[in-house]
């Protein structure tokens, strides 16, 4: 049986949401303020990163945001491309870093964000 327009226009408008949150969630995050983060972030978020073990918990995602921004003078991301698929968002973005020498540098990084109720539970970030 054939989905009815009405179940694809819902099915539509949570998607559309899930790219919303996490576009506000990577533009929050250049603002180098975790606690704003935290509306951002489920209560079982887990994060991975290609160079790290997976940090699960709201309060250990946060200190290590916490630990980004401290290390880095300024902070932003350009988004790409972005694509969502149900609840997964899927990013292609450059990072920008710039350290108190004054030193900055472009990250390609690639995330997927799983989301549930209009938060991140799954985080996983490649950098290269």
């Amino acid at each position: 049986m054939a989905e009815s327009w009405q179940d694809a226009s819902v099915r539509g408008v949570a998607m559309i949401e899930n790219e919303l949150v996490v576009r506000d969630f990577l533009e929050v995050w250049s603002a180098r303020d975790s606690r704003q983060l935290l509306p951002f972030l489920h209560p079982e978020v887990v994060y991975s990163a290609s160079s790290s073990q997976e940090i699960a918990g709201r309060a250990r995602v946060l200190e290590m945001c916490d630990e980004v921004h401290r290390a880095f003078t300024e902070i932003r991301i350009a988004l790409v491309t972005i694509a969502v698929a149900g609840s997964v968002v899927l990013t292609e973005h450059a990072l920008h870093l710039r350290s108190d020498t004054g030193e900055g540098h472009w990250l390609r990084c690639f995330g997927s964000y799983e989301l549930r109720g209009e938060q991140i539970v799954t985080w996983r970030q490649l950098h290269g």
